[in-house]
Order: structure tokens, then C-alpha cells, then sequence
């Protein structure tokens, strides 16, 4: 079991084609193609990169 809690909302939606202009990210698992839009793991340093663009 994992615990998960709502710590922050971006500002605006983050979809597919936002998160496909970040360099560094290409490789993630819910980019490539027939992956599901539901948990999918992220790593460290996607997480940063995603949050240097998109966070606060």
C-alpha cells in the first residue's frame, strides 16, 4: 500500500502534449505510445524537470 495526500495544484491542466515539449522527459512511461492515462511511474529527475516547468 502506498499513502498518497494532495500537497499542491498547478495553475493550469499539465496534458500530454504540455508535458511532450520538456526536454529530458522523452523517456517517461506515460508518453510512449499505448501507455494508459492512469498511475505511471515517474522519476526523480522527471518529477524536477516537470516541476522547473510547470510548478511553482
Amino acid at each position: 500500500m502506498v499513502d498518497v495526500k494532495f500537497i499542491e495544484k498547478f495553475s493550469s491542466v499539465l496534458s500530454l502534449d504540455n508535458l511532450r515539449k520538456i526536454k529530458g522527459i522523452e523517456d517517461m512511461m506515460v508518453l510512449k505510445k499505448g501507455s494508459r492515462l492512469s498511475i505511471q511511474p515517474v522519476t526523480p529527475n522527471q518529477f524536477n524537470l516537470i516541476m522547473r516547468t510547470y510548478g511553482h
